[in-house]
């Protein structure tokens, strides 16, 4: 990567329970990370 860093040292958080947010946005969000 360009910015230097190795995959593993790369992480994310994937929130959940956001107001307005439905449940098949976040099976999405689940299924895609």
């Amino acid at each position: 990567l360009e910015a230097g860093f190795k995959p593993p040292q790369i992480g994310a958080y994937l929130l959940i329970g956001i107001p307005g947010q439905d449940v098949q946005e976040i099976i999405d969000s689940i299924r895609f990370v």
